[in-house]
């Protein structure tokens, strides 16, 4: 030691500053190779400062059972007690009175009641179809009292009630109600209207019509009777009131001018 503390004292600065900046750099790399693989010199291994701590372990959560829907319960019967028909509309719909005392005008293929959908429209009742089969609702009847087999359904709909029940729409449809002093003093025909039997009589659009062979034609019944009362007449003789003035018309029905 003494001799190599000899020779660093007869160095110049220069050279001794290179000798311990070399010292230095060796004792580094040695001190590199004998540390663990991993450890740095704080006493650390490599990224465990960077990453932090270990997360503690959980075990997964059992699954919670599912919890069963309540059944689900099967709808209320549809229910025709109280129901009943107040009148037929032209383009296929009825006026239907319910239990509470209110009334509403219903077309064809309508649900109007859970279950219950207005099927068809005829003279003088309609059919009902509910998820039990098909009823008949008549004029002013409760339908627990109208009849609902299906001898009667299958009646309804011959060649001649289908007829009527067409003709029926169409002079709903094409008349209204002639007011005066509040009181139905006849049917005017509406604008645009086409039916065919007061047109051969020679009636038009405005025209309001105020008797029919002889019988005043002044309410909604006269209305619906109307298209079998054609029927079964002989002769037609229509009186009608065109710009204040009666005039009379007559035509015969089609069946009695083929004879």
């Amino acid at each position: 030691m003494g001799q190599i503390a000899i020779r660093f004292a007869a160095l110049n600065p220069r050279e001794r500053r290179f000798l311990v900046v070399g010292a230095a750099a060796l004792a580094a790399f040695l001190l590199y190779l004998l540390l663990p693989e991993g450890v740095e010199p704080g006493g650390e291994r490599a990224g465990e400062a960077a990453r932090g701590p270990v997360p503690a372990f959980h075990p997964p959560a059992a699954p919670t059972p599912a919890i069963p829907s309540p059944p689900s319960r099967a709808a209320p019967a549809a229910t025709l007690s109280g129901l009943v028909l107040r009148g037929v509309l032209g383009g296929g719909a009825a006026i239907i009175g319910f239990p509470d005392g209110n009334q509403r005008s219903v077309p064809v293929g309508r649900e109007f009641l859970p279950g219950v959908t207005l099927k068809e429209v005829a003279l003088r009742h309609v059919i009902l179809a509910t998820a039990s089969g098909e009823s008949r609702l008549e004029f002013n009847k409760p339908a627990s009292e109208a009849a609902s087999a299906a001898g009667a359904v299958a009646a309804a709909k011959t060649p001649e009630a289908e007829r009527r029940g067409r003709e029926t729409l169409e002079f709903r449809a094409g008349l209204m109600p002639f007011e005066e002093d509040g009181r139905i003093r006849g049917f005017a025909i509406r604008p645009g209207a086409s039916l065919a039997i007061f047109q051969r009589a020679g009636l038009r659009p405005g025209d309001v019509i105020v008797s029919v062979n002889g019988q005043a034609f002044r309410s909604e019944e006269k209305v619906l009777e109307l298209s079998g009362e054609l029927a079964s007449a002989k002769t037609i003789e229509i009186d009608f009131v065109r710009g204040g003035r009666r005039i009379t018309g007559k035509v015969e029905p089609r069946a009695n001018r083929r004879q």
